[in-house]
């Protein structure tokens, strides 16, 4: 059972993370003049055994190439699903120097072949498949072991296509060309969410004596906002939550990389935690 609510809290998590990237606004890539927008995807090329996560790294040409949008606001989304045909969790953060870095993260892992990737490149020259590369640089399988081997990486497509300004999101794609104008349109679909109650210690005084009640439960702490005793998917979710204000997360509890906010950066890496990957929990004053 706590199995299943562990996995139910993922999937709830991957849900929130999409719904929140889908509402960000992406920085317009503009360029003096004309340009080329390039859509390269990026797919894992072999039938390996199943991952729980997997880093892999994007190589593009900085002199003439930049991704639309800039650190963890690139213009990318992950393709990935996992073995229950839900998506899997994933995050990129761009150099903005020929550089894009992909972590994903998966409860029920997945494996290939499978696309991974489609990213959006603003380029001054057009561009084809052997102007960019792409490599592993972490691989897990499931109880957290590195894989034996990496998995290979791949350049699946690249379609690139004249015009001034490139403006994306992740839930709604309007590419401004010379000749063609695409609009895509993304539904909605709104869950209900868990309510996560903290119990806290509560101080009763009667004259001069001071008495301390404890109703129950633990104590907060960094990665485990919902004072459970143990870092989880639901201490995730509550961090996701926080991020956008549905709920009070304070910092010292749910801030773990201690950027100074909490974001969805910090939910994805407490569920990484969670399913066993070695990330470190590091909270401001702790």
């Amino acid at each position: 059972m706590l199995r299943t609510a562990k996995r139910v809290a993922y999937l709830l998590a991957v849900w929130a993370t999409c719904t929140l990237l889908s509402a960000r606004t992406v920085p317009t890539a503009s360029a003096a003049g004309s340009g080329f927008t390039c859509r390269v995807s990026v797919g894992m090329t072999e039938p390996l055994l199943g991952l729980i996560r997997l880093d892999f790294d994007l190589f593009y040409p900085s002199g003439t190439a930049n991704v639309v949008g800039s650190g963890s606001d690139a213009a990318c989304r992950g393709l990935a699903i996992d073995v229950n045909d839900q998506p899997v969790a994933t995050q990129f953060i761009d150099d903005d120097d020929g550089t894009l870095s992909a972590s994903l993260v998966s409860l029920n892992s997945f494996a290939g072949f499978t696309p991974l990737a489609l990213c959006t490149v603003f380029t001054s020259v057009p561009l084809v498949m052997s102007d960019f590369s792409a490599g592993a640089v972490l691989a897990n399988i499931p109880g957290g072991a590195p894989a034996e081997m990496l998995p290979p990486i791949q350049i699946t497509g690249v379609d690139c296509s004249m015009g001034t300004t490139t403006t994306l999101s992740t839930s709604t794609t309007s590419m401004t060309t010379l000749t063609t104008t695409t609009t895509s349109t993304t539904t909605t679909t709104t869950l209900s969410m868990p309510t996560t109650t903290l119990v806290m210690p509560t101080t009763t005084v009667i004259g001069s004596t001071t008495t301390t009640t404890t109703l129950g439960g633990s104590l907060p702490t960094c990665g485990d906002p919902d004072a459970s005793g143990s870092t989880t998917a639901t201490d995730a979710l509550f961090i996701l939550k926080g991020s956008v204000g549905l709920l009070a997360c304070a910092a010292e509890f749910c801030d773990v990389d201690s950027s100074g906010s909490v974001t969805a950066s910090d939910a994805l890496r407490v569920l990484g935690v969670a399913v066993g990957l070695p990330h470190e929990l590091s909270c401001p004053g702790t």
